[in-house]
């Protein structure tokens, strides 16, 4: 079962009905949002959430930082508590893509394009990374933002984007079915985050063979580790992000390098493949101690 609340249910209803519940906690923000850390009704919820976690057979954490939360700050048993990292579908991204169509179509033709993928919210810190093009820009004069999503923050981004006159080099697409082409385009990858759960936006980009450069937060970490994998930069701060963007840009044999063992990293420990035969395990491994699966109990 995915999703906090309804773990809270399922593992009410496993303990009635005899069956055993396995949850899933995807991210951080397991707080209803607006509240203070102290407000009462956290109190509650902190509770159910730990009762769950004792009814459940298995709580699975997509990353280490979520796996944190869950025991160090709810207090889950780490026990039964499992890192289990998503994956994505690397061989989708592991091919030489035409990106011709994609950058005639968003007016990207001979520019140096820096993509962004990401919910178009305040928390992924797409402001701070539009900050940052003012000086990418008058470094690199082709450079090119391509903000790659949509959501609550998209007016008050094309508005700043405005302020600062970037319009002519920022380009926004919504809801797309061809990320791999757009990030096929892209010199650089570039992650602004706040905090991330797993940010499977920045495995595909790493998987597609872009370097990257992502804040040093939690979930982004846990993706590129150090700078042999990609550049990490403190959060809120755009001039941190330009200088990343355009270390890379200035040093191709050194973005390239990055790119390379990126990819890598990605295959081997963030394959979907992986992370669906790790599932399926641990499936079979609460079924075996239930008795539902005869032969294999310990």
């Amino acid at each position: 079962m995915h999703l906090q609340d309804s773990i809270i249910w399922s593992a009410f209803a496993g303990v009635l009905t005899g069956t055993p519940v396995v949850g899933t906690y995807h991210g951080l923000g397991v707080m209803p949002k607006g509240r203070s850390r102290w407000d009462p009704r956290n109190a509650v919820r902190r509770g159910l959430y730990r009762l769950a976690g004792r009814l459940t057979a298995r709580t699975i954490a997509v990353s280490n930082p979520v796996r944190r939360l869950l025991c160090d700050d709810l207090g889950f048993d780490d026990r039964k508590t499992v890192l289990l990292q998503n994956g994505v579908d690397t061989s989708r991204f592991g091919h030489v893509v035409d990106c011709g169509r994609a950058r005639s179509e968003l007016g990207l033709e001979n520019r140096t394009v820096v993509v962004c993928v990401g919910r178009l919210i305040a928390a992924k810190g797409q402001r701070f990374l539009v900050d940052a093009m003012v000086d990418i820009v008058r470094r690199h004069p082709a450079a090119a933002l391509l903000l790659v999503g949509d959501g609550p923050e998209r007016a008050a981004l094309e508005e700043h984007v405005g302020s600062l006159n970037l319009a002519h080099c920022v380009r926004w697409a919504a809801k797309r079915n061809d990320v791999p082409e757009l990030l096929a385009m892209a010199a650089v990858f570039a992650l602004p985050s706040f905090s991330e759960g797993i940010p499977l936006a920045l495995v595909e980009a790493m998987a597609a063979g872009r370097p990257v450069v992502a804040t040093a937060v939690p979930g982004n970490v846990d993706v590129v580790v150090d700078d042999r994998f990609g550049v990490l930069v403190p959060p809120r701060d755009a001039q941190a992000l330009a200088d990343g963007v355009c270390g890379l840009l200035d040093d191709p044999v050194r973005a390239a390098a990055i790119a390379a063992r990126g990819r890598e990293r990605v295959r081997e420990h963030f394959d979907s493949r992986r992370s669906l035969a790790a599932t399926v395990a641990l499936y079979d491994e609460v079924l075996a101690e239930r008795g539902r699966l005869p032969g294999r109990a310990r």
